[in-house]
């Protein structure tokens, strides 16, 4: 499994190395659709998709997963540019 190193820099961001696999990346970005609708647009399965949540709550210490979404919504410039998808509204 590959993994990116993302190092994070600025007020009340952890300063050190949090590695972040390009696909739980695109699964927190999608953190406001349901589980099954997050694997139904990256074709995965449902419980992939909630084995990357838990992993990144574990990674980023979070409690649940809306204070993951919050998180992502505010570091989202952390986040690797090539992870990047568009969702349709």
């Amino acid at each position: 499994m590959q993994h990116v190193s993302v190092l994070f820099l600025g007020a009340g961001i952890p300063k050190h190395f949090l590695r972040l696999a390009a696909h739980e990346q695109r699964v927190l970005q999608l953190l406001a659709y349901s589980n099954k609708e997050i694997a139904a647009r990256l074709l995965v399965t449902e419980g992939t998709v909630k084995a990357y949540v838990s992993a990144m709550l574990s990674q980023l210490g979070t409690a649940n997963r809306t204070e993951l979404a919050l998180w992502a919504a505010e570091h989202r410039e952390c986040l690797l540019p090539d992870t990047w998808i568009e969702v349709e509204a």
